[in-house]
């Protein structure tokens, strides 16, 4: 299932935000990714409070630290988390706050980079929305999740994460 399949892939989103954060000089926030991390875990049953505290405060820290790529992609992934739990009616409010973070991502990995093309976070997250908001294995966005799939395959073989994602694309798209 989409949920259960990204439980590892939080981890390595904390530890990677965590990480950029001491990177570009600031005092980590332990805090937040802390709070982050425990929200990820109990939300929405337990503290959905939490989760809200945890989205404003990464936003807050985003904002301080613009060209921060793991807090951006631990926004992402909250995003995500959120709306596979949100329900009908606030799905697309996560959607539009997910779509917001990839832009930015796209926009910072490019700067990075200077190519573009060959940014990879946001066509992760942007892959992971569109199966998310896909009711048909037919739907038109499980092709372009495809596209986007294959895409960070060809720019980065190596990663665990885009191996992860086809897999998932073929499980949802009821290919083996």
């Amino acid at each position: 299932s989409f949920l259960p399949a990204n439980l590892a892939v939080q981890r390595w989103l904390l530890e990677a935000a965590h990480q950029a954060l001491q990177g570009e000089g600031q005092r980590s926030p332990t805090d937040t990714i802390d709070l982050a991390a425990t929200a990820m875990r109990t939300m929405p049953v337990e503290r959905p409070e939490l989760f809200g505290m945890a989205w404003q405060e990464l936003g807050r820290l985003s904002d301080l630290a613009p060209k921060n790529l793991g807090l951006l992609a631990m926004r992402a992934e909250m995003a995500l988390v959120a709306r596979a739990l949100a329900g009908t009616d606030a799905a697309p409010q996560w959607d539009t706050q997910a779509e917001q973070v990839e832009e930015r991502l796209k926009q910072l990995e490019g700067e990075r980079t200077g190519q573009p093309d060959a940014a990879v976070a946001w066509r992760y997250y942007r892959a992971r929305r569109f199966m998310a908001g896909a009711a048909d294995p037919k739907a038109p966005e499980l092709a372009e999740a495809s596209q986007l799939a294959e895409t960070i395959h060809a720019a980065q073989p190596e990663w665990p994460a885009v191996r992860m994602l086809q897999g998932q694309v073929l499980d949802a798209r009821d290919q083996p």
